[in-house]
């Protein structure tokens, strides 16, 4: 029976230097978490909010009414930023399912 030898080669390292690179790398992974992916614009007008969502005047002003999508109206003009977005797209959310075979 051959028996392989490895050599193997240790390192001290000190315990807090270890600690330390535990909780930066912890830091980091909740800093990962918590990164939103945001479009290059975080202000919309009823144009760009009805090509985002892919719908007409009288279902976006349906949303309006309802108060299902939030806005900002300023005269004649409304806004949306891309949070009043993200908070109507996930409360409208439905979670996939599978049918069981």
């Amino acid at each position: 029976m051959d028996v392989l030898n490895h050599s193997a080669s240790l390192i001290l390292v000190d315990k807090t230097v270890i600690d330390n690179l535990i909780q930066t790398v912890k830091e980091l992974q909740s800093e990962i978490k918590t990164i939103k992916v945001k479009p290059f614009k975080s202000i919309f007008n009823n144009q760009e909010i009805k090509g985002l969502l892919g719908i007409q005047d009288k279902l976006l002003k349906k949303y309006r009414d309802e108060g299902l999508l939030a806005y900002t109206q300023v005269g004649d003009k409304y806004w949306y930023t891309w949070d009043d977005i993200q908070s109507f797209l996930h409360y409208h959310r439905e979670e996939a399912y599978a049918l069981a075979g």
